[in-house]
């Protein structure tokens, strides 16, 4: 099963209410979900796979940020005639590398 995009947008290994409504999803139904959520510090949007009975293991994040939704670019120079840049106040980190999620049955 797949859950979209900031399917959760609090972290939920910063929020245990977050984390237990996952895990308990992934129990219910008894196969792996690929969760969107948003985790921090550093703050960046991922995709991490969470399967019964091990809870999140695989975790993407995402590369290719989108400009004044996940990040302000040129921040600075837009700060000093605008506050526009105080409604998104931390940007998110890009990932670096492509993940390949593994079917569980598969996994070594």
């Amino acid at each position: 099963m797949i859950w979209p995009e900031n399917a959760t947008d609090l972290d939920p290994f910063q929020n245990p209410a977050s984390y237990d409504e996952i895990s308990s999803a992934v129990t219910a139904i008894g196969k792996p979900i690929l969760v969107g959520e948003v985790l921090n510090d550093p703050r960046r949007n991922v995709g991490q796979l969470w399967v019964p009975g091990r809870g999140p293991t695989t975790l993407y994040v995402k590369r290719q940020l989108v400009p004044f939704g996940e990040y302000i670019p040129f921040r600075g120079f837009i700060s000093s005639f605008s506050d526009l840049p105080a409604l998104q106040p931390i940007d998110f980190t890009p990932g670096h590398r492509a993940v390949v999620f593994v079917p569980e049955d598969q996994a070594g």
